[in-house]
C-alpha cells in the first residue's frame, strides 16, 4: 500500500473470511483494499496477494487511513454489530466515500441503526460470495 492509493472499494472484514469469495476478487486484488481489525484475518488475506490495512478499533484513532487511501467505496461485512458501529464511525470521520453494511439475516437490526451512524445502505445477504456487484462499474 503506497500514500495515495486509490482503490475501488475498501472492504472491512472482521469475521472468517470465505476462501471462494477471495478467490472470486483475485483478479480484481490490485483495485480491493481490505480492512480488517483482526491480526489473523489480516494475515489470511495478504496470502492472497490482497493489499491489508490494521485498523485497531480499541486504540486512539489515527488519521493514517485518510492519508494514505483513497476509496470509491467503503463496504462493511458486518460480523459484530459493536464491530461495525465502530467501522461505521471511523470510515465516516475519515472519508467522504459512501458506506455499504453486509450482514447477514441471522438477528434483525433496524435499518436506523447503521443509517444513524452513517451507512448509505444495508444489504441483508445469506451467502457473502454472491455479493461481487457491490464491485460493478
Amino acid at each position: 500500500m503506497t500514500c495515495g492509493t486509490q482503490y475501488k472499494a475498501a472492504i472491512f472484514v472482521n469475521g472468517v473470511v470465505d476462501h471462494r469469495f477471495l478467490a472470486a476478487l483475485e483478479q480484481q486484488h490490485h483495485s480491493i483494499l481490505f480492512v480488517t481489525s483482526q491480526p489473523m484475518i489480516m494475515k489470511n488475506i495478504s496470502a492472497y496477494g490482497f493489499d491489508v490495512f490494521f485498523l485497531d478499533l480499541n486504540a486512539e484513532i489515527n488519521c493514517e487511513f485518510a492519508e494514505e487511501v483513497r476509496a470509491e467505496k467503503i463496504i462493511i461485512f458486518e460480523n459484530n454489530c459493536v464491530e461495525s458501529g465502530l467501522a461505521i464511525d471511523f470510515f465516516n470521520r475519515h472519508t467522504v466515500a459512501p458506506i455499504v453494511v453486509v450482514k447477514r439475516p441471522r438477528r434483525f437490526m433496524p435499518l436506523i441503526y447503521h443509517r444513524t451512524l452513517g451507512a448509505a445502505f444495508v444489504i441483508y445477504t445469506n451467502d457473502d460470495t454472491k455479493v461481487s456487484f457491490l464491485l460493478a462499474e
